[in-house]
């Protein structure tokens, strides 16, 4: 039936998906945000960290 065909090849469809792809790179994290450069933890992300900072200061002040 058409039903049961429909739900075997999801079930196959997810059960042989590859694996993630994206590396895992919590040790390279770990060791920016751990690095003694006097930065606030809010900031050492990077540039979109900054902006983020600014956008929502300006936001507080400025209304």
């Amino acid at each position: 039936s058409l039903p049961r065909q429909v739900s075997q090849a999801l079930a196959r469809s997810f059960s042989s998906t590859a694996r993630n792809r994206f590396e895992n790179r919590v040790a390279e994290k770990q060791k920016i945000f751990q690095a003694d450069n006097d930065l606030p933890v809010h900031l050492k992300g990077g540039a979109a960290d900054n902006i983020l900072y600014r956008v929502t200061m300006g936001l507080c002040l400025g209304g």
